[in-house]
């Protein structure tokens, strides 16, 4: 026999023995034999019967909880054992700690749980009669912490953000997106976190309750700084450009002059071809060019770095 509890949630053992006195009943780890928690025990007396009904109850269910139980009753040195019971914690298995997100465009969080009732340790699912997996009823919903108002609100208030429709992979893993538009370039390090609000199933021994998730932090890629060696070299001088973005994979880089496709080749001479180097998340482009143009025609001209592919 098996019972699911959602991590965080409260699951209950019940076990009834009948003699002609009160038995002390007891759970037990069927590992190892050793007792676990205290039972809340009642007996019932009905025509010199005594029926003892013991109660144990895990509080806060966490995943060093999931083992298998059995309890056992004993009078006067007799002892019975019941059959074991697997306890399996169902929650949230894996969340995306960071999401990147280009400015203007869209950014997609990721939230998995467990979307299928377990029979035993190695996480096989439990099937009903026609042999089916029988699946764990739950509401996903989002929040996203508020800096203004330092609360935590529902992603439905504010219309940029649109829940996807859940998958259920093979594997029994229910995978969720929650989706952002129209990224603002100050909304890097939003945080949000998806919430999987788990339903009773007294008919499959399933004890519900709601998990959360950690949070989940928003990245903004973009240009973060662009630099020059020299701002006022004359003729012969070399320069070096350094232009420095953040983002989940490396883009591409281009150094030009204001409204034209590349470096003015009037004013500057390649020296050493672009140079692009990546550390984790940091990416940046060194690009050394020479003045070869006099001061007085070069002055007020613009360099730009743009990026592409960034994500």
């Amino acid at each position: 026999m098996t019972t699911n509890v959602v991590k965080g949630g409260e699951a209950k053992f019940t076990c009834k023995t009948t003699g002609d006195a009160e038995g002390t009943i007891t759970f037990h780890n069927a590992a190892d034999n050793t007792p676990v928690g205290s039972v809340v025990a009642t007996p019932v007396t009905v025509a010199g019967v005594v029926t003892t009904t013991g109660v144990l109850t895990i509080a806060a269910a966490a995943d060093s909880d999931s083992f298998e139980y059995y309890c056992k009753a004993t009078w006067s040195g007799k002892e019975v054992k019941s059959a074991n019971v697997f306890l399996a914690v169902l929650g949230i298995t894996e969340t995306t700690p960071t999401a990147w997100g280009v400015e203007s465009k869209l950014a997609q969080f990721e939230c998995k749980s467990d979307a299928v009732l377990k029979k035993n340790a190695g996480g096989d699912a439990l099937l009903d009669a026609d042999g089916d997996n029988i699946l764990a009823a739950a509401t996903i919903t989002w929040e996203y912490y508020d800096t203004l108002t330092t609360t935590w609100k529902a992603s439905t208030e504010d219309n940029r953000f649109r829940i996807l429709n859940s998958n259920i992979g093979n594997d029994g893993i229910r995978i969720s997106h929650l989706t952002l538009r129209n990224l603002n370039s100050n909304e890097d390090g939003l945080k949000v976190r998806c919430k999987i609000a788990y339903d009773t199933d007294a008919e499959n021994h399933l004890f519900g309750a709601t998990v959360t998730s950690s949070d989940i932090t928003l990245k903004i890629a973009q240009i973060i700084s662009v630099s020059a060696s020299d701002v006022g070299p004359t003729t012969g001088d070399t320069i070096t450009l350094t232009c420095v973005a953040v983002g989940e994979s490396a883009p591409t880089f281009k150094f030009f002059s204001k409204d034209k496709s590349s470096l003015d080749e009037t004013f500057f001479q390649e020296v050493e071809a672009l140079a692009e180097t990546s550390e984790s998340t940091t990416h940046t482009a060194v690009y050394v060019t020479k003045a070869i143009a006099p001061n007085v025609l070069r002055n007020g001209e613009v360099i730009i770095c743009e990026v592409g592919r960034i994500s």
